[in-house]
């Protein structure tokens, strides 16, 4: 099986991986929680619309509503349900304006949300919820950090499967 055939069963299976997970979520945390979590979906969709794509070194600012709703609420779940859906919207708005559905744009949902999630959970383990600011800052520090290391390992993947030879940045 070549790369580029084996990354799109890679690219369905981690979709499929983040709608199961994204369910999980939706079933299994109060209802308060969920609802704080579409809120913040809202501001993440809202961010979206203001992300400048530009291939591997897209610049996001979602990371800001994300990061703050995981600072104060101390819940991972928060997090991939907010991007999840949030992104989830945006990337099918854009199939729909441009008629063309692909799984790019919905790849690139679940590894953001999948890489979220993953920090969120660094996060809710390393900094306990009644911590004090300065834990809680140190905390939003891995945050950043583990954020970076994952979508760089998300960023070298993607590369080892198309077969770029061309350094990361």
């Amino acid at each position: 099986m070549s790369r580029e055939r084996l990354f799109q069963h890679l690219k369905v299976g981690l979709i499929s991986a983040v709608a199961i997970l994204l369910v999980g979520a939706l079933v299994t945390r109060p209802v308060a929680e969920t609802q704080i979590a579409l809120f913040f979906a809202v501001l993440v969709l809202i961010a979206t619309f203001l992300r400048i794509d530009a291939g591997d070194g897209s610049i996001g600012f979602e990371a800001a509503v994300v990061f703050g709703a995981l600072v104060i609420f101390h819940s991972p779940s928060i997090a991939l349900v907010s991007v999840a859906v949030g992104a989830g919207a945006f990337a099918l708005y854009q199939a729909a304006v441009s008629r063309s559905w692909q799984v790019e744009p919905f790849y690139n949902v679940a590894q953001l949300a999948l890489s979220y999630l993953i920090v969120g959970a660094l996060y809710a383990v390393a900094v306990a919820g009644d911590a004090q600011p300065a834990a809680k800052m140190a905390g939003f520090t891995l945050l950043l950090v583990g954020y970076v290391g994952v979508h760089l390992l998300f960023v070298a993947t993607r590369r080892y499967f198309e077969e770029e030879a061309i350094p990361i940045d």
